[in-house]
């Protein structure tokens, strides 16, 4: 059995997904695993990915459109390996990746998922931005868990995790938030508050900026915004409340959760405004 599992969820992805894959099998650790659930795809997808021989690929194929949160999620639960991450089918990152997030996730007996440095290129491979992992986020402080909470970036989702834990976490999320929107940070915030986050520059994630949007996941309407941060806000409290917190903690949080909603799901000020709008313009 493999130690390391790569859960790759796809929809469609026959553009990437080759380079995907070979990214993954051309990392320095080798002893891996990479689980691909296909969510229906019908532009080649499956063709490409039966293309490779490498009997450390096991392919999963939904007779429907499960829809991408469940794709994601059973991932977890297919997988084998005592660690996993998620890689999207048109992200990369350095051949160092899963080695460097190994060794420091395993030398860390208390934290359950090790994030690497963020690099948002463009397909040409220009770099549009970085979001380095400062230290100061690992620095033992009262307010450690306000400065992880408030600086999270979601391409922390997809670093390294004990798959034990995210199974359960990830199970929990896709079983009560309805939503595809911001769902990735509300797994990311189970890890926050516990104090189980960790990360390094010595290795970088890229997340590609292949012109494929995921705003139609978006809430357009102000009502559905609304429902959306009020499903979001009680995930929050739900896992605030399953937390071994002090009040303090519990205080920091509290005082934190403007600021993270605003820069995760909807922007506060905007969804008031929307509303506002709305209601005049129906009159």
């Amino acid at each position: 059995m493999a130690k390391v599992s790569v859960g790759m969820p796809v929809y469609n992805g026959a553009d990437y997904i080759e380079r995907a894959i070979q990214n993954i099998l051309d990392q320095t650790y080798q002893d891996i695993e990479i689980v691909i659930s296909d969510n229906g795809s019908t532009d080649g997808t499956i063709e490409i990915i039966k293309g490779f021989s490498d009997p450390r690929i096991r392919l999963i194929q939904q007779d429907r459109n499960v829809g991408p949160l469940p794709n994601f999620g059973l991932l977890a639960e297919a997988c084998r390996g005592e660690y996993f991450l998620w890689r999207s089918y048109d992200d990369l990152s350095d051949e160092n990746y899963v080695s460097v997030l190994l060794e420091k996730i395993e030398q860390n007996p208390g934290c359950n998922l090790v994030a690497g440095k963020i690099v948002r290129t463009r397909m040409d491979g220009s770099i549009s931005g970085e979001k380095p992992y400062l230290q100061s986020y690992d620095s033992p402080s009262i307010f450690k868990l306000r400065r992880q909470l408030l600086a999270s970036h979601p391409g922390w989702f997809y670093g390294l995790y004990r798959r034990e834990i995210v199974s359960e976490r990830i199970r929990d999320v896709v079983a009560n938030y309805p939503f595809v929107w911001a769902w990735d940070h509300l797994l990311l915030f189970g890890f926050l508050i516990r104090g189980e986050v960790m990360g390094t520059n010595a290795t970088c994630f890229y997340p590609m900026e292949t012109g494929k949007s995921h705003v139609s996941w978006r809430p357009k309407t102000s009502d559905e915004q609304i429902k959306l941060l009020s499903a979001f806000l009680s995930y929050c409290r739900r896992s605030k409340k399953s937390a071994d917190l002090t009040q303090m903690q519990r205080a920091l949080i509290f005082v934190s959760m403007p600021a993270y909603i605003n820069g995760r799901t909807e922007k506060l000020r905007r969804v008031a405004r929307n509303w506002l709008k709305e209601k005049f313009s129906s009159r």
